[in-house]
């Protein structure tokens, strides 16, 4: 079976996972999607409401028990389906899993009277990095399809701890076209986003509308995630949220950092998160404001017109808010873009040439297109 074979096979299989009941009929000519959900019937006015709400909203109502894990579950699983049917976007649809995982959450909390944990029943969608036990994690690797995975990544234990809801997983072979505008690029890299070295969190926050935190390096754990030119420690990647809000943002990092997440990942700093340097922090800027650094040009590439505009209109923004903006000149930068590049390529592409990858971009779109709280 040629690879092509294979990635054809990884396709049908998602296709074949979503209901009947689940799919359009016709898929929509136009540029944007995004109005799909709503006008496609599929989906109730409750779980319109439940997958265009913040993850903040739905932790606060799964744990009143206004809203049970399952019908959040199955509400986002039908967008979902509906977000691949639409832009091409995801590599695996678990809905059996999700919802057995839902059904879980439900009992616990009908037997203890209380949430399991941080985001109880909160779906999360998953980036092809990081480890189910008994799935596969391709990364869009030809050579990776039929590899079971014997344990999970430690974020989705911490994740399963903290009482979130794994629904969808993985980026499908070829192209994924931004909800936006399907001429559009969705952003992330060749694995998608949710990690990050130079820019699969910030792209597709920015070409999606949407928040994301590319956290420091020994932050957030890492170990066990799936990557390709394993023992790369140069320039290091991180795992890090993409949602709707600041707020969600932090909801998932404090989710995370209450399990401690530094007894599992020895690479983890062991710091909590510290509210009372963060409270300090925003009574100096309440008084004196922010002093910042920006540039347009890093010494190598000159962005085009819409992005210098943009920078600026941020920069007359932050001033006009009180805050010191100060032009900044970025030390040697073309030089560490040369350097990065040859650590980037320093085993000459062997890494790819033994698993074969066989996808042209698989990048996600799914927070954007489904609404979903957090993808990681």
């Amino acid at each position: 079976m040629t690879w092509q074979d294979l990635a054809a096979k990884q396709k049908a299989h998602v296709s074949d996972a979503i209901p009947p009941e689940w799919r359009l009929k016709t898929i929509p000519s136009t540029d944007s999607v995004m109005s799909v959900p709503k006008e496609s019937g599929i989906l109730t006015e409750q779980e319109l409401a439940i997958t265009e709400s913040s993850a903040a909203d739905l932790v606060k109502n799964l744990a009143s028990g206004k809203l049970s894990s399952v019908a959040v579950t199955t509400a986002f699983c039908k967008r979902a389906a509906l977000a691949h049917q639409l832009v091409n976007c995801l590599h695996a649809f678990l809905p059996d899993f999700a919802l057995a995982r839902a059904r879980y959450c439900d009992d616990y909390f009908a037997k203890h009277k209380k949430p399991i944990g941080s985001l109880h029943g909160v779906p999360i969608s998953l980036k092809d990095q990081a480890r189910i036990k008994g799935s596969e994690t391709t990364m869009g690797y030809a050579g990776w399809i039929g590899k079971i995975d014997q344990h999970n990544s430690v974020l989705i234990d911490l994740l399963d701890k903290a009482g979130a809801s794994s629904m969808s997983k993985r980026n499908v072979f070829g192209r994924t076209l931004n909800p936006r505008n399907k001429n559009w690029s969705s952003g992330g890299s060749s694995g998608g986003e949710g990690t990050i070295i130079g820019g699969s969190i910030r792209t597709p926050a920015a070409f999606n509308f949407l928040y994301g935190l590319r956290p420091s390096h020994g932050r957030l754990p890492y170990a066990k995630l799936a990557n390709s030119m394993e023992g790369q420690e140069t320039i290091h990647s991180v795992c890090g949220p993409l949602a709707h809000s600041v707020a969600d943002l932090r909801l998932f990092t404090t989710a995370v950092l209450e399990h401690q997440p530094w007894n599992f990942d020895s690479k983890v700093v062991p710091m909590p998160l510290r509210q009372g340097e963060a409270d300090a922090v925003k009574a100096k800027v309440s008084a004196s404001g922010l002093t910042l650094g920006y540039y347009s040009c890093d010494g190598n590439v000159l962005p085009h017109p819409p992005v210098l505009r943009v920078v600026q209109t941020v920069v007359d923004k932050l001033k006009g808010a009180g805050h010191v903006v100060l032009p900044w000149e970025p030390y040697k930068h073309p030089y560490a873009v040369d350097l990065a590049n040859r650590v980037y390529a320093s085993d000459g592409g062997a890494a790819r040439q033994l698993i074969r990858f066989s996808s042209i971009q698989a990048v996600n779109t799914l927070t954007a297109c489904l609404g979903y709280p957090f993808r990681t």
